[in-house]
């Protein structure tokens, strides 16, 4: 079963490999490059393809592969096809990992976007309200991998909620008081220390229960 994180590789000389998803900005050029691919395959065999080094169809699978930092030096043909399109009943692995399949709710905000506007723009405008920063929300875009950035949204906007709910009647939370939270949760996502734990969580080599970093009080 696929972690919902990463998934594993295992390269040509048995070495284990974890692989993470695309970032946000990358998953649109992913998807176009993929797509490219499959015109240039057409009928054809990927495998007889990607065996041909100086063909179009390689260096655009090799790109891909890239793209998910795996180095073509560790696959083969059929792994390279196999991670890029799937085989058989098989899924493609990269497509399971960058673009798994979420069941709507009716508190699904993305759900009802209108046509007119692009999934990847409103991505990037959710990192921006949290981060206040459009530089700092455009650095997270490019380099973290955005299916856990978008787990950690999503998990941030179930607690806000939760805790408006509890704190409703009472006093709110003051100007000073939000912006200190705000930068706690910037230098937390510069940092990396919100993607480890993230990590961490579903990596575990030893099996055991990991060993959480704390996060601040009025971050929860």
């Amino acid at each position: 079963m696929l972690e919902p994180f990463s998934v594993p590789l295992i390269d040509l000389r048995g070495k284990v490999r974890r692989i993470r998803g695309l970032p946000l900005a990358d998953r649109r050029w992913f998807l176009s490059l993929r797509a490219e691919a499959l015109a240039l395959a057409a009928d054809s065999d990927f495998r007889t393809l990607y065996d041909d080094s100086d063909s179009p169809f390689r260096a655009i699978v090799d790109e891909c592969l890239l793209m998910n930092g795996i180095s073509p030096s560790w696959v083969d043909a059929y792994m390279a096809t196999r991670l890029l399109f799937g085989a058989g009943d098989e899924p493609a692995m990269l497509l399971v990992l960058n673009f798994p399949e979420e069941a709507e709710s009716e508190d699904d905000d993305a759900a009802e976007l209108p046509a007119n506007i692009d999934p990847s723009a409103y991505g990037l405008a959710a990192l921006w309200s949290h981060t206040t920063d459009l530089e700092q929300a455009l650095r997270v875009a490019e380099q973290q991998p955005w299916n856990e950035i978008h787990a950690l949204l999503k998990a941030r906007n179930h607690q806000l909620k939760e805790l408006e709910s509890r704190t409703k009647g009472k006093k709110p939370m003051s100007a000073a008081e939000r912006k200190k939270t705000e930068e706690k949760l910037n230098r937390m996502l510069e940092s990396g220390s919100l993607q480890k734990l993230i990590y961490e969580r579903h990596h575990n080599p030893s099996g055991d229960r990991p060993q959480y970093q704390e996060i601040p009080d009025d971050l929860l």
